[in-house]
């Protein structure tokens, strides 16, 4: 039994260490994110209800606070086409901040 959980907890271990090294997106108040795919967006899986999300074309995913900053901590956002998957952490940002 031990074994078997030795084995498990290494096989989950770089997914947990994984998370440090996304890409970081800051997300200002006020302002709206876009996320451009070079292919249709099959799926997005936002990881907080403190942001809304939609998909206004089949490649562009368009993000926003609900509310403001304030009770904006950050985020991980999945976004996963045909061919790709691909994982950023949202982090709040303030004007100035560079988005790009």
């Amino acid at each position: 039994m031990k074994t078997i959980l030795f084995f498990l907890l290494v096989l989950c271990a770089p997914s947990l260490y994984a998370q440090d090294k996304l890409p970081v997106v800051y997300l200002p108040e006020n302002l709206t994110i876009h996320f451009i795919s070079p292919e249709p967006i099959q799926y997005v899986d936002i990881s907080t209800k403190d942001l809304i999300g939609d998909l206004p074309i089949k490649n562009i995913l368009r993000l926003k606070l609900r509310d403001s900053l304030k009770s904006f901590t950050g985020s991980v956002v999945t976004v996963a086409g045909e061919k790709f998957i691909a994982q950023y952490r949202l982090l709040p940002g303030y004007p100035g901040v560079p988005t790009e």
